[in-house]
């Protein structure tokens, strides 16, 4: 089940990854992702049986064929919905920037102190 599968740790950076790079092989996803590579062969393998990826094998000079994965169809929608609701969470959050009168201090949304309120250079955005 999709559902199940998003909730795991990594499958949102293989989508964006192989989003932005078309294909890619195991060994470049372990090495880029730094993900132990029983860990990722088996979510690479979740996938695969969702219908989310795409993979072939390419015969090179070395015993074993390498790997190679895209997304399908079904795997660009799910990528999609993630920079989707990313775009929301960020929507949701910018230009929120917190007054702290008691410190004279401007605060933004992640809690870092981006100005004094006593800085005629400042500027508040809503």
């Amino acid at each position: 089940m999709i559902i199940n599968l998003i909730k795991k740790k990594h499958v949102d950076r293989i989508l964006k990854l192989l989003y932005e790079s078309n294909e890619l092989y195991f060994g470049q996803l372990t090495s880029i992702l730094g993900i132990d590579t029983g860990n990722l062969s088996k979510i690479l393998n979740e996938m695969y049986k969702l219908g989310l990826l795409k993979k072939r094998e390419e015969k090179t000079e070395y015993k074993l064929p390498r790997t190679y994965y895209s997304l399908t169809e079904k795997g660009l929608k799910l990528i999609k919905l993630y920079i989707e609701i990313e775009n929301l969470d960020n929507t949701n959050c910018e230009n929120k920037n917190i007054i702290d009168n008691s410190k004279n201090k401007v605060i933004n949304n992640s809690g870092i102190v981006i100005g004094d309120t006593k800085d005629s250079n400042i500027t508040i955005k809503k």
